[in-house]
């Protein structure tokens, strides 16, 4: 006859060791509940509710079990288990269930200080969330991930750079399915966060974190004036830092506690592709760019170029005003009227700003342009030498620009075939979906990292510029990132 004692547990046996326990979670619950003498009856129905169904309508009990026996703790207000168990189900009415039960705990937690609850179990609680976000699984929640991208006006007419990076790499994060806002800098109104906002990408240096919630995940998106990034004071604080070029990354590793990732611009492949050419538009070679007051290398350039005999074209603000360059100006174009543009043009020519080619940072014109088929000349050698290779054909004053301009518009072999070959290669490194795919990566794997907390002593960010160990903190933060760990320094 077999012992009772050293059967294998039926299904039966595990149901009801579930419900036992759950029946001392209850208890645990009721006595915490009557100590606390608060209006307690919504949550103890909530989990009543929960841990019944479960009992009623999961006979598979394994995954439920396995996560009771790793509790093991006393330490741990029970509630917290059952909570977990209900948040791991793969039924929806159990999601539900845990979801509502957690709002009531955290009302409850907060009148009777039962922080042993949150304690150990939000941060893992949190990082499900985020990621169920990050992925738009809505298992944990029905909203999307929530991301605000900063631009200094959200206005195409006013001719900002920043709003077509911005429009596209929002346009490519919403095809994954996540919520889009954009915050602009006119009248500060970029941080009138909504209260929904998971993620903040600022464009610009200007962006103080310390007026941004610190719930916020903060992305810094460096594509110029890297040096003015790392001077602000609270540039330390950001949660991921995205770098233009590999210049731009070494600045910023040189410089503070951050740890860059190489993040070029790119171009939309859905808006700019080969199209036939406009013979109204039809050019030798044309540069799209605006002019703000400030000299560059095409005001002696494009004069010249045009001097020689070949028909120069320019798109974009304030080039009417310039002398020698106004007859060759075309205006301020629609953002969509830019592919017929490339696709009517020989060549295009780009200039970096003074504020992109020490950093070797690549405009976006030249991957919107080699998107459509067009060949590119720039006087950014460092950076298409870095993105592409030692063929890509480059300038450096209007000799130079002239000479090249001729030698490609007499060589249509070689130019095709350098269009073709640089074409391929944006396509395939260098478009916003590859752009939304990489940061949705650097997200997760910000959200998988260990978190630590660096306390010092000042109890405010304005009063920490002038304590000693700020610097100690910002040290020891600046090993913890490149031990692929995230922190804050937070004040004392």
């Amino acid at each position: 006859m077999t012992d009772p004692s050293t059967r294998e547990p039926t299904e039966g046996d595990r149901v009801a060791q579930l419900k036992a326990r759950i029946a001392e979670l209850e208890a645990e619950l009721r006595e915490v509940s009557e100590r606390s003498a608060v209006a307690h009856r919504p949550l103890e129905r909530e989990v009543d509710r929960a841990v019944r169904l479960a009992g009623e309508r999961q006979p598979a009990v394994a995954v439920a079990r396995a996560d009771l026996e790793r509790i093991k703790s006393r330490r741990i207000v029970r509630i917290g288990v059952v909570v977990l168990h209900l948040a791991r189900s793969p039924l929806k009415w159990a999601r539900r269930r845990a979801k509502s039960a957690m709002q009531l705990a955290r009302g409850l937690a907060r009148r009777v200080g039962l922080r042993r609850l949150f304690d150990p179990w939000g941060p893992a609680l949190y990082r499900s969330v985020l990621l169920d976000r990050l992925h738009a699984r809505g298992r944990w929640s029905s909203q999307p991930l929530h991301i605000g991208i900063t631009v200094t006006r959200d206005d195409e007419s006013a001719g900002y750079g920043d709003w077509y990076t911005a429009h596209e790499l929002g346009d490519a994060v919403a095809r994954l399915g996540w919520k889009v806002s954009y915050l602009e800098r006119h009248r500060d109104r970029w941080y009138g966060l909504a209260p929904s906002c998971d993620v903040v990408v600022s464009l610009l240096p200007e962006v103080d974190l310390f007026r941004v919630p610190r719930h916020v995940i903060t992305v810094a998106w460096i594509r110029n004036w890297t040096e003015e990034w790392t001077a602000k004071a609270w540039f330390d604080n950001y949660d991921v830092v995205l770098v233009s070029s590999g210049r731009s990354k070494e600045i910023v590793e040189q410089q503070s506690a951050q740890v860059a990732h190489v993040f070029p611009l790119a171009t939309n492949p859905q808006r700019f592709y080969p199209r036939p050419p406009n013979p109204a538009l039809s050019s030798d070679a044309v540069f799209v760019g605006s002019h703000w007051g400030v000299e560059r290398g095409i005001d002696e350039a494009l004069p010249v170029l045009a001097a020689s005999g070949h028909r120069v074209a320019i798109y974009g603000r304030g080039w009417e005003d310039q002398p020698g360059l106004a007859d060759l100006s075309g205006g301020l174009l629609p953002y969509d009227s830019l592919p017929e543009v490339y696709s009517s043009a020989a060549l295009a020519i780009d200039d970096a700003a003074i504020s992109t080619k020490p950093y070797g940072s690549v405009n976006s014109r030249v991957f919107d342009a080699l998107a459509v088929g067009t060949l590119v000349l720039t006087d950014n050698a460092l950076g298409v030498r870095e993105l592409f290779d030692e063929d890509f054909p480059t300038w450096d004053d209007a000799e130079s620009l002239v000479a090249g301009v001729g030698d490609l518009l007499a060589d249509l072999e070689r130019r095709s075939a350098l269009a073709e070959r640089y074409r391929r290669q944006v396509l395939a490194r260098h478009t916003y979906d590859h752009r939304a795919a990489e940061l949705k990566s650097l997200l997760v794997d910000w959200a998988l990292a260990a978190k630590i907390a660096v306390h010092i002593g000042p109890q405010t960010s304005e009063k920490g510029r002038t304590w000693g160990d700020v610097p100690l903190g910002r040290d020891v933060q600046r090993q913890l990132k490149r031990k692929r760990s995230q922190e804050r320094l937070k004040p004392g």
